[in-house]
């Protein structure tokens, strides 16, 4: 009987062992703590499968926040790049504005200042049609990013919903 009492609690120390560590890895992965790994057990059952498909669940979890960041950082490059754009417009913008004013000053350099306002007006509809093809862009990118968003924050919701059942199911 005393035999059998140990053995039983060596048996039962190398079931429990594993699934503490499960546990607590899932619990500071619910907490969004999702950049640590598990030990996988080196026996062949059901818990080493466990320990492999949420080891595997961490890591398409990171594969998915690196993506979202990765579209972060496009969304943000492009936002940078349509301020610059829209700042050189403005500044085309003061041009045809002096221009005008120059025009309204008199009338001797009239022909000069219509054909530069002709120009300054061609080169701010480029400018225009160029922001705008920046705009149309950046629109499609944040719809991919929202679309992106909203399939991770539904994948995050199940996994940590799978989590804490697991955690449940653990107590």
């Amino acid at each position: 009987i005393l035999w059998s009492g140990i053995l039983a609690g060596v048996l039962a120390f190398f079931i429990v062992k594993p699934l503490q560590q499960l546990e607590k890895v899932a619990l500071e992965a619910a907490k969004g703590n999702i950049h640590q790994s598990i030990e996988i057990p080196k026996s062949r059952d059901e818990i080493q499968s466990l320990a492999t498909a949420f080891e595997s669940m961490l890591a398409n979890l990171r594969q998915m926040v690196s993506s979202i960041e990765d579209n972060f950082q496009l969304t943000n490059s492009t936002v940078q790049s349509l301020s610059a754009e829209s700042k050189e417009a403005l500044q085309q913008s003061d041009a045809i504005a002096q221009t005008i004013a120059q025009i309204s000053e008199g009338a001797s350099g009239s022909a000069e200042a219509i054909q530069m306002t002709a120009e300054s007006m061609e080169d701010v509809r480029m400018l225009a049609d160029e922001v705008n093809a920046h705009a149309v862009a950046t629109s499609g990118y944040s719809q991919t990013m929202i679309t992106e968003l909203s399939r991770t924050t539904n994948a995050i919701q199940g996994l940590v919903s799978g989590i804490k059942e697991i955690a449940e199911g653990n107590k």
